[in-house]
């Protein structure tokens, strides 16, 4: 019997070029970078120093590789870093004198921003895609491909838009990754039946299901299964192990002597607080990087005893443990999580648990039968409530009739520079981010801002394709500001559509 561990990790930011900056916009994305894609990057490399190799599955959303190969974002990233080892050196001079403390953890926010820094530009000069490419070049991650545009595949209304989103995904990684993913992160987890045809036309082996929507049609989550009436295959996101990490109440990140995320210096923006004992801001306690360290080897060696458990009562003699996480949650909403990371790997391989990449687990071991797969999603419920409901259901009549119209366009004999801009524009609309940040509520009037302004470039393209009368301005911010695709694949955007 052998024991296997898939941990897939989920990178993923909406598009935000020129869409704002703090609180909400580009700032999301350069968190992210300076927090956990840049250190993300070492960590891997870190574990296969000490020889373990496989750790990672990783998928990239279509619409983030494009963001990171934006050279204006690339150059805005810079700056960003500049601006917070200066705000970081401010506030260790600040408190020098009355908050040693807090001085010292300042401090060591500054010294891990210059390092951010000279691995961004030195190490990978400013490029974290082509050492992605180089670690699945080498079998040290698998790249998993997307929805384009991260869209929610089950509701959207023409059927033609979920093979585009998941065509178009599927060349942007390939060409920006230079691999062939064989498996899809479908976004949110979220599945119909109708998307399993498309995933076989487009060549994908495998995705990635939740738990719960397969109650009582499997026995074990410790194993692949094949989908009915197809050559694909799916793995499910075991919830136990998943929530040991991931839960808001259970999990690791709520430890109260990890940073606490939500609590920032009103002046620089920095965290210096800890999750502590209340769920009140102003309860929380200030932090403290030892004792954090220490309940992250604490952590490790519970993770590793909970795994073993786990395995002791597999059904199957060769069981894989699949683990499915947001990446972001690793150096960003929990800062600790990379160390988390690079203590925990070692112990299981020492332990006997093989860090396993999906495709080669499906070549050595198949799957145990086939399955049935019903619409499901990992968000609340299991279901599409947090991207359907009462608030969000406006969004989605304004997807359905755009959709509605660019199909009467595309099927026209010309298409002009004005409809490929219009298609963009339409895939930045059908992205899941706005509906669930409108649930969410923790972006204020961010993602209806942002839905209604590509709304507005969408129909004022379509009118400029037409010949029919159009704001100006409003096509050329469209141009200016949602640059993804282009030139990425050797189609255009609306030449890829079937």
């Amino acid at each position: 019997m052998s024991r296997h561990i898939n941990f897939v990790l989920q990178a993923h930011m909406p598009w935000v070029k020129r869409a704002g900056r703090w609180p909400f916009g580009e700032e999301w994305l350069f968190e992210a970078m300076a927090d956990c894609y840049v250190p993300l990057l070492e960590t891997i490399a870190a574990l296969e120093r000490r020889g373990v190799r496989g750790a990672f599955t990783l998928g990239v959303t279509p619409v983030l590789l494009e963001m990171l190969r934006d050279s204006y974002l690339r150059d805005e990233f810079e700056r960003y870093l500049d601006s917070r080892e200066a705000l970081a050196r401010e506030d260790a001079q600040t408190f020098a004198g009355r908050e040693p403390s807090r001085a010292s953890l300042a401090s060591l926010e500054r010294e891990r921003i210059v390092w951010v820094r000279r691995k961004w530009r030195e190490a990978y000069a400013r490029d974290l895609i082509e050492p992605l490419a180089h670690f699945a070049s080498r079998g040290a991650i698998e790249i998993l491909s997307g929805a384009a545009t991260h869209a929610y595949l089950p509701l959207l209304g023409d059927h033609d838009c979920i093979e585009a989103q998941i065509d178009v995904g599927l060349r942007i990684v390939e060409n920006a990754l230079q691999v062939r993913p064989a498996g899809i992160w479908l976004p949110e987890c979220a599945y119909h039946p109708g998307i399993l045809p498309v995933l076989e036309r487009a060549g994908l082996r495998f995705f990635y299901a939740d738990a719960r929507g397969l109650r009582g049609r499997v026995d074990t989550t410790l194993a692949a299964y094949g989908v009915q009436g197809s050559n694909v295959c799916c793995l499910i996101r075991d919830e136990a192990a998943s929530g040991q990490v991931w839960d808001d109440d259970l999990g690791y990140p709520g430890d109260p002597w990890y940073r606490e995320f939500h609590k920032r210096h009103h002046v620089s923006g920095l965290r210096y607080w800890r999750v502590s004992e209340g769920n009140e801001l102003d309860e929380k306690a200030p932090y403290e990087a030892a004792r954090a360290e220490e309940r992250v080897s604490e952590h490790a060696r519970d993770f590793l005893q909970k795994v073993l458990t786990r395995f002791a009562s597999a059904p199957v003699r060769d069981p894989m443990l699949t683990l499915t996480f947001d990446a972001e949650l690793f150096g960003h909403w929990w800062r600790e999580g990379l160390s988390w990371l690079e203590a925990t790997f070692p112990r299981l391989q020492n332990a006997g648990v093989a860090c396993t990449l999906p495709s080669n687990y499906l070549a050595e071991f198949g799957t145990r039968n086939t399955v049935e797969v019903p619409e499901s999603s990992w968000g609340v419920g299991g279901d599409h409530r947090v991207w359907w409901n009462e608030g969000t259901r406006w969004m989605w009549d304004g997807v359905y009739e755009r959709e509605r119209r660019f199909r009467e366009l595309a099927s026209g004999p010309h298409v002009s520079e004005f409809l490929e801009q219009a298609e963009r524009e339409l895939r930045l609309l059908e992205s899941s981010d706005w509906a669930f940040h409108v649930t969410n509520g923790a972006a204020s009037d961010y993602p209806v801002t942002r839905f209604e302004e590509h709304a507005r470039r969408f129909d004022a393209l379509c009118s400029a394709a037409s010949g029919e009368p159009h704001d100006a301005a409003v096509v050329a911010a469209a141009f200016a500001c949602d640059t993804l695709f282009c030139g990425a694949v050797g189609a255009s955007v609306v030449q890829a559509l079937p």
